[in-house]
């Protein structure tokens, strides 16, 4: 916002409507730039992969410990499955000097995580509606009474990437509200929008370049660049 629209006559409400549309174009002119690039998904390092995979694996087992998912065999199939996942990536190594061989066990991992994401996926509507069915009523929220929250903040958290903003999520209650900072947004979930029942991507991993750049994420990118 240049110093000439505030030492004019125009209106306060006139200054920031036409800080918007420069803002909208900028995203714009980056979006359709972006359109001509070649993207190609990537799911992070190994480590990053067996590290979020070993944490669905975790939370499956936990699920199989509550009353609503005791003896579930298709979750049970679905651990037995991570758990030869993980050993694949305990015991194959990219730290090799052909390029083509490194591309080709990366492939393999990789495909070996979206074999996990799917999984996961599966089991998404289920985790949703447990929230659905734990979490309280904003509309019957009472200063004085019980009640429990999802809190969405932004933090830098410790969780990868350090030091960068992030969506973080709080379980709150009224005996611990456990948030960095002083508020939090209160947002229920449900089966659309969880993207993930656990620590994770922010965005699901199945996507189009043409939807990737109307994503949320990326118009979040596209403005920070824009300002």
């Amino acid at each position: 916002m240049s110093k000439s629209y505030l030492n004019s006559h125009l209106s306060l409400q006139k200054v920031i409507d036409i800080a918007k549309e420069q803002y909208k174009q900028r995203v714009e002119k980056i979006e359709d730039k972006s359109r001509n690039f070649e993207i190609e998904p990537y799911y992070g390092t190994k480590e990053f992969m067996q590290s979020r995979i070993t944490y669905i694996k975790d939370c499956m087992e936990k699920m199989l410990l509550s009353k609503k998912f005791e003896g579930r065999e298709d979750i049970q199939t679905y651990i037995e499955r991570i758990n030869k996942i993980i050993y694949v990536y305990e015991n194959m190594s990219l730290n090799i000097n052909s390029v083509d061989k490194q591309k080709s066990r990366y492939s393999n991992l990789e495909t070996l995580y979206k074999e996990t994401l799917e999984m996961e996926e599966a089991l998404f509507p289920e985790v949703a509606q447990v929230w659905e069915e734990k979490l309280s009523s904003v509309e019957e929220y009472s200063k004085d009474g019980n009640f429990a929250f999802l809190a969405y903040q932004m933090t830098e958290g410790v969780t990868y990437p350090k030091g960068k903003a992030k969506i973080s999520t709080k379980y709150i209650t009224q005996n611990t509200l456990a948030l960095d900072g002083d508020y939090g947004l209160i947002y229920l979930p449900n089966s659309n929008n969880l993207l993930t029942m656990c620590s994770g991507d922010a965005e699901n991993w199945v996507i189009t370049k043409e939807d990737f750049i109307n994503s949320r994420i990326f118009k979040a990118i596209s403005v920070y660049r824009a300002n």
